[in-house]
């Protein structure tokens, strides 16, 4: 048995999705109880028995965990860290979602997983706490670090709120001095997936996931509306104009560069095809309801 926590955010709904006919898979959501009332999710848990936990559930507002601290680190640090604690005490295998926020950004090369971290803002700092608590605990986990996560299925997200502004206005405004690799659910799902299979490639292992190819946001939300381009030529007189980020003003600080280096992920599991971001983007551009419209 497999418990995905977490099942109606923006990883989880996409597990739910994958793994809805699957009766393997047992989903939990916050709505259906508060995961963190210890005492309440530990007898579940215990009650349940799966074998692998994948913990899905966290708080990814970057800017509000900046003034939200106790929710931020109550979500994504402490628990974590106590899944850890179940996970170690009834021989259950964890997999854990990291952040390339764990990185300050001025590194000018892709992050390996053994790089030093230094997180600039709150979320980033919880995030990393996690890693850590984790990895001091006696479980079997992997926590698997990404970037830049993205769907065509969820609100929530970089790609689908540069749609909505370009159904919107002829002109938006994007940064582009922030660097990293895009991740789309589908492909971090392809390789959680692989991984169940040979647990003990991935145990006590922190993996980077991203798919290839280096990019601003600035130049994916470019790639956006070329996409769309050749959809829909309604979209020929639309622009995007380039800003630096210190115009935006934002609240938490964000990393410059937080390019992943994903050798590891490649060595551990070589079945894994790694795309490049632009193929990945299109193909799940042309398949959604939005090249339909």
């Amino acid at each position: 048995m497999i418990l995905i926590l977490g099942s109606n955010g923006l990883l989880g709904s996409e597990f739910l999705k994958f793994y809805q006919n699957n009766p393997s898979f047992v989903f939990w959501s916050r709505s259906d109880f508060n995961f963190l009332q210890k005492n309440l999710l530990l007898n579940k848990i215990k009650k349940l028995n799966p074998h692998v936990i994948i913990n899905c559930c966290a708080y990814t507002n970057v800017d509000a965990s900046e003034s939200n601290k106790k929710l931020c680190y109550d979500t994504n640090t402490e628990l974590p860290i106590y899944l850890s604690k179940i996970c170690a005490r009834y021989n259950i295998f964890l997999i854990h979602f990291s952040s390339d926020y764990i990185f300050n950004g001025r590194y000018k090369n892709s992050y390996k997983e053994n790089h030093f971290p230094d997180p600039i803002n709150y979320y980033g700092k919880c995030k990393l706490m996690a890693e850590e608590g984790i990895k001091l605990s006696s479980s079997n986990y992997c926590i698997f670090r990404t970037s830049w996560l993205f769907s065509l299925n969820n609100p929530n997200n970089f790609v689908v709120k540069i749609i909505r502004q370009l159904n919107l206005k002829d002109e938006i405004s994007v940064v582009c001095d922030q660097f990293g690799s895009p991740t789309s659910t589908d492909f971090l799902i392809c390789v959680v997936d692989k991984s169940l299979k040979n647990l003990n490639l991935i145990n006590k292992k922190t993996i980077n996931v991203s798919l290839k190819g280096k990019t601003s946001w600035y130049l994916f939300s470019k790639e956006i509306l070329s996409i769309f381009n050749q959809i829909d030529k309604s979209y020929l007189n639309k622009k995007i104009i380039p800003i630096k980020s210190y115009k935006l003003k934002n609240i938490a600080k964000r990393p410059k560069n937080s390019y992943l280096n994903c050798d590891l992920l490649k060595k551990i599991l070589q079945s894994i095809n790694r795309i490049s971001w632009k193929i990945e983007l299109a193909r799940l551009i042309l398949k959604s309801n939005y090249a339909k419209n």
